[in-house]
């Protein structure tokens, strides 16, 4: 019986005997930062690992739902561009807001990005949306390799009160229970499931490696049962990827210029 599919029969068992399964089930703040206290002093260059990771990481505001809509998006291409889940936004058109989770004062005020792709999980497609938000960004997520089950991994995200009056940002860390690639998707994706005590804030955001690179984006979280948590992040195609993002940008740069000419 290999790990894979212990985990999914695991998941189903906690299905049936909880109240479902792929819900916004909210891990607390105690939880995250007991899981990222062993990795406090840990640094990516000069930063501590936690400001690298928020450096390169966005809150995802949608206003259009009836209440207020919270994700986060990852910076993945200096020319502009950002991988959010597909499922933060309500149409293509949403009036989508992007606020920094770092401290860079060229970021210190609300972005409007425009999307250039969303994938539609009808049409078997990956729950993921690729933003363009018309400025540089200096600090950007590179792409780590794929890693070995059990290594360590960051999810990074908001945590905010019941009343969603106040929000602030923090990391959490876990495991790689397993990996697995979607073929069938269009474009092919990478799955990437994992231990990180996540919660719905954090739908759209990075999953990292300790050096500070991407692994993929947080699509899923199911229920907590136990102390037991079950992420769920994918990535696309790079290649895809860059093809998207570099047609894009040459239509934008055709047209009226859209900044610096690489990523």
């Amino acid at each position: 019986m290999t790990l894979r599919f212990s985990l999914r029969a695991l998941h189903i068992l906690l299905c049936a005997l909880s109240a479902g399964c792929n819900s916004a089930s909210f891990s607390t703040t105690a939880e995250r930062n007991a899981s990222v206290a062993p990795y406090a002093n840990e640094k990516v260059g000069q930063l501590s690992l936690r400001d690298f990771l928020l450096a390169r990481s966005f809150l995802a505001v949608d206003n259009t739902k009836a209440t207020v809509g919270i994700g986060s998006a990852a910076a993945i291409d200096r020319r502009g561009y950002l991988l959010t889940a597909a499922h933060a936004l309500d149409s293509k058109d949403t009036p989508l807001q992007l606020l920094s989770m770092g401290s860079s004062p060229a970021l210190n005020h609300i972005l409007q990005p425009q999307v250039v792709w969303r994938g539609d999980v009808a049409k078997n497609q990956p729950d993921l949306a690729i933003l363009y938000v018309g400025i540089p960004l200096t600090e950007i997520f590179e792409w780590a390799p794929e890693p070995k089950n059990g290594g360590l991994v960051f999810a990074v995200g908001p945590i905010y009160d019941k009343n969603m009056t106040t929000v602030s940002y923090s990391y959490a860390a876990g495991r790689l229970q397993d990996f697995s690639r979607q073929s069938k998707l269009v474009p092919p994706t990478t799955r990437f499931d994992h231990s990180a005590p996540i919660h719905g804030g954090d739908s759209g955001g990075p999953l990292a490696t300790m050096d500070g690179r991407l692994l993929g984006i947080n699509t899923e979280v199911f229920l907590a049962f136990l102390g037991w948590h079950y992420g769920r992040a994918i990535r696309p195609d790079l290649d895809w990827l860059r093809q998207i993002i570099d047609e894009d940008f040459s239509k934008r740069s055709a047209s009226k210029g859209a900044g610096p000419a690489s990523n």
